[in-house]
């Protein structure tokens, strides 16, 4: 299943009707509607359209939400070919690609006006979006100077809106006491450069800390969060469209595995605790067979010095790694 997250970002902070963005929690692999249409607050005469399938009408200024690729794009119909354009061509959103799809309707509607129309939504947007991502022209020079960035990859991260609107959120969980999701990001760079500044994973580290938590704010409250629902696998998806890396990627997604082991452990009772510490054991023989150990330990390291978390989550994490004999641990 591909990336259904972007939907809700996309209607609400662009100025759609709230309830809008609830539609999210429909579409999965068995989404069987045809079409449904919201409006935009501020202009009633602008659509979307959400469906597998192109309308085949459509009102003029209208965007269609694909959700076979889970795209949103301007509608555009010459010479009885939809001409299909990425929202996210005008934004900056990276997920998207420009499509062309053959299809012959009835009646045609391709008009000069029609075209006129969709520039103007074009232009709508483009507002809509530099409103929003006022950032993009006032902050960017301050999120690079406080991360310092260190290669072209996190400066595309830190360039994204996608990327912005998530580390300008509040940190979500008890745990985390920093304002918003950018300072607790900062403070995680700040302990690799204290602890790891001569590692060779350092670059790998400051990769996973620039996208770990940057997409909470996409997680779908009302499901559990597991999965695909996770904030980790979300991260992940992200990454990889600009990323092969598979050691970062399988560490972004399961970032949170070992401390959320440790919480449910030092919640059960005695008799019950066994149980998890034979599922972190798995986790670490699957890190060991990755070759990854030292990459997670690290991060974990790093990620769990920060805010309110548990040294004693940490502390555990490492009591079980020496259970299992693993010999070249980062920290121990």
């Amino acid at each position: 299943m591909k990336l259904t997250y972007q939907l809700p970002v996309l209607l609400q902070e662009f100025g759609f009707d709230k309830e809008a963005g609830l539609i999210h929690c429909f579409l999965d692999k068995n989404l069987t509607i045809e079409h449904q249409r919201v409006f935009h607050m501020k202009d009633p005469d602008l659509y979307i359209y959400f469906g597998r399938t192109l309308p085949s009408k459509f009102n003029e200024g209208a965007l269609w939400f694909d959700i076979n690729d889970f795209s949103l794009n301007t509608l555009a119909l010459e010479n009885n070919q939809y001409i299909i354009t990425p929202l996210a061509k005008v934004i900056g959103t990276p997920y998207l690609k420009s499509k062309y799809i053959d299809r012959k309707i009835d009646p045609p509607i391709s008009t000069k006006d029609f075209l006129n129309k969709i520039n103007e939504l074009v232009a709508v947007y483009y507002k809509l979006a530099q409103e929003r991502f006022k950032i993009q022209d006032d902050k960017i020079c301050y999120i690079d100077e406080d991360l310092k960035v260190e290669s072209d990859l996190e400066r595309k991260i830190i360039n994204d809106p996608v990327w912005q609107v998530g580390v300008l959120k509040k940190s979500e969980g008890k745990a985390h006491t920093e304002i918003n999701v950018f300072v607790h990001i900062k403070d995680v760079f700040q302990n690799i450069e204290n602890l790891y500044t001569n590692k060779d994973n350092k670059s790998k580290l400051r990769l996973i800390a620039i996208v770990h938590d940057a997409f909470k704010y996409l997680v779908n409250e009302r499901k559990d969060k597991v999965g695909e629902n996770h904030h980790g696998w979300i991260a992940k998806e992200y990454l990889k469209n600009i990323c092969d890396d598979e050691e970062v990627l399988y560490v972004i997604e399961y970032h949170d595995k070992a401390f959320n082991l440790y919480t449910h452990y030092a919640k059960i009772a005695d008799s019950q605790k066994n149980k998890i510490t034979e599922e972190l054991k798995l986790f670490i023989n699957e890190l060991s067979k990755r070759g990854i150990m030292d990459l997670y330990t690290q991060f974990y390291f790093a990620d769990n010095s920060t805010g309110r978390k548990l040294p004693e989550a940490y502390n555990w994490f490492c009591e079980v790694v020496k259970l299992v004999h693993y010999p070249n641990n980062a920290h121990l």
